[in-house]
């Protein structure tokens, strides 16, 4: 791990002030903004950006690092010096294309004499990529569920649109509603979904169509819900085949991971012989405004599931780069994870994207139990940043070394630029050749590298 929490921004910025790209070696405030005037593209007001010269920053690139705006990259085509008496207070920037949407005031912005932020963003990745895959770090899944037709969705684990958008799998109806993951309350794993509704309003999350759905044409599912509310008859689950839909009955309101009468909540259906959709519906009929937490659903469809997905980058997740253990929960307590599984009952499919954890059919079929859930435990890659405010996971000073030795060889020759080069190089060079992280023991490698 990193020895500071740095962002991609600290980094960057320090980078910028290291080799002398950064104007003025700091970023500046936006006092005011507009997306019309001028040559049509609009301005950025600066009232702390002293420039005499009215073409001193033409090509130059512009960065919206912090506020409203952020992450926006434009250049620089023209610059009014608005000082009054030749007096140097403020300037007004005409980018070459307008941002869209306008950085807010008091947005933080970076001023960069040779390229943009955003090269220096892809140096920054390619600097964590070069080293990365020896500083492998923790990481633990609880998204799997045994003989679940839903994959990874009913355990709530996996949130790739952010922790206040609907989680993997999973659409969010119901005007006014709100869905956030929820660390807290929480039945098995690591978190729950709490699904809010607007007052007088339902509110439902639905599943995408269930994986080959087609295939359960005639046959019977049954649904089993978790869930968590203080509130009587108002959450219930259900079954839509775009023929015909079941409902479990209601929640009891008595607090706890239960249902009515203090059972799991379930709805059994036949699904059509030609059904139009298959999904799954977690709700909150029309009432007051409540909180009802979701903390694990599962689908049985009557059969054995042997091949689950793995997380990736784009769910929320990292993904694994090596798995040492598998974890099954207690035949009688869920979320107690106490039965370990050695490499002679799984394994790793590499030849699919996600990666997917397969359990040797033959081999487990006395532990399958629909809807028991499984802990991966194994290593992970760094992160490469993909936000500003994402923390870099290795040495922030190597990655300020590697990038700027990077960023001086892209622009011209400099025998001043050179020489500071080759000492940065150096202490990257040393950097990657004392640095290695080993798999955990009884590892298996998940990603090639």
């Amino acid at each position: 791990m990193p020895t500071a929490s740095l962002s991609r921004s600290d980094v960057r910025q320090a980078i910028g002030r290291t080799i002398g790209l950064l104007y003025g070696g700091r970023t500046y405030s936006v006092t005011s903004a507009t997306t019309a005037g001028g040559s049509g593209a609009g301005w950025l007001n600066i009232v702390d950006l002293p420039i005499a010269n009215a073409d001193e920053l033409d090509g130059y690139g512009l960065y919206i690092a912090s506020g409203g705006g952020l992450g926006q990259a434009r250049t620089v085509v023209s610059l009014l010096n608005t000082s009054p008496a030749g007096i140097p207070s403020g300037s007004r920037l005409y980018p070459d294309r307008a941002f869209a949407p306008v950085p807010s005031t008091n947005a933080a912005l970076e001023i960069w004499r040779a390229g943009n932020a955003d090269v220096v963003n892809e140096f920054i990745a390619d600097a964590i990529r070069s080293v990365g895959h020896r500083l492998l770090q923790h990481k633990e899944d609880a998204a799997i569920q045994l003989d679940d037709a839903l994959g990874a969705w009913g355990s709530f684990e996996r949130w790739p649109s952010g922790s206040s958008s609907a989680p993997l799998g999973w659409t969010l109806n119901g005007a006014g509603a709100a869905v956030a993951r929820e660390g807290t309350v929480v039945y098995s794993g690591r978190h729950a979904a709490k699904v809010t509704n607007q007052a007088a309003t339902a509110a439902y999350l639905e599943t995408d169509n269930l994986p080959n759905y087609g295939g359960l044409a005639g046959k019977s599912i049954t649904v089993y819900a978790k869930c968590f509310t203080a509130t009587a008859s108002r959450a219930r689950i259900a079954i839509d085949d775009g023929v015909a839909q079941t409902y479990s009955s209601y929640h009891d309101g008595a607090t706890g991971w239960d249902g009515n009468g203090g059972t799991i909540l379930s709805a059994t259906q036949t699904i059509s012989g030609s059904p139009t959709k298959l999904t799954i519906q977690v709700r909150t009929e029309s009432g007051d405004a409540i909180n009802v937490y979701w903390g694990k659903v599962w689908v049985d469809a009557g059969e054995h599931i042997y091949e689950y997905n793995l997380p990736e980058s784009d769910t929320g997740e990292t993904g694994f780069a090596y798995i040492s253990e598998v974890w099954l929960e207690n035949e009688a307590v869920d979320g107690v994870f106490d039965k370990r599984l050695t490499t002679d009952y799984w394994d790793i499919n590499r030849d699919v994207s996600p990666r997917r954890l397969v359990f040797r059919k033959g081999m487990v079929e006395r532990w399958l139990r629909a809807g028991r859930q499984v802990r991966v435990i194994g290593q992970r890659f760094p992160r490469v940043p993909a936000a500003d405010t994402d923390i870099i996971e290795v040495s922030p000073e190597y990655v300020r070394a590697a990038t700027s030795v990077m960023l001086i060889d892209s622009m011209p020759y400099d025998e001043g630029s050179r020489s500071r080069r080759d000492r940065l190089e150096n202490y990257a060079r040393r950097f990657e050749e004392s640095v290695a992280s080993a798999p955990y023991p009884d590892s298996v490698a998940v990603e090639p590298f």
